[in-house]
């Protein structure tokens, strides 16, 4: 979803958390959502970007 992509780039560059990214973080709280939902694919690049390994 490009446009949930807009709103995930703007909220690294700004360094703010906007609802829908803490509703993902919610919902890819556990390993088994992580896994199974494509929503927490976005979320686990999120996490790469802001914690560079």
């Amino acid at each position: 979803n490009e446009n949930f992509l807009q709103k995930l780039s703007y909220s690294l560059k700004t360094n703010t958390m906007s609802k829908e990214l803490k509703k993902l973080q919610k919902h890819c709280k556990n390993f088994e959502d992580i896994v199974s939902s494509p929503d927490c694919n976005a979320w686990k690049t999120v996490l790469k970007l802001k914690e560079p390994v």
